[in-house]
């Protein structure tokens, strides 16, 4: 599964919630999910130690994307 964005507000941070979201993700197992997948930026050091701390793992591999037209 991949949770392609996840934004808690400033004034709500640094009180669980998004350790709350993954701990219910790996619980309920959202479409039989084998795994979680997400993206950070790389200079977001603070997002890097949280999702570490939960577990999450850094990969060898890039992220490609490639953008449809919209017409």
């Amino acid at each position: 599964m991949f949770v392609d964005e996840l934004f808690v507000l400033p004034q709500a941070r640094s009180r669980g919630i998004a350790r709350q979201f993954f701990a219910f993700l790996a619980a309920s197992r959202p479409f039989r999910a084998e795994a979680l997948v997400l993206e950070v930026d790389p200079t977001n050091e603070h997002a890097k130690t949280l999702y570490e701390s939960i577990g999450f793992e850094r990969r060898p591999y890039s992220t490609l994307t490639y953008r449809l037209s919209t017409q």
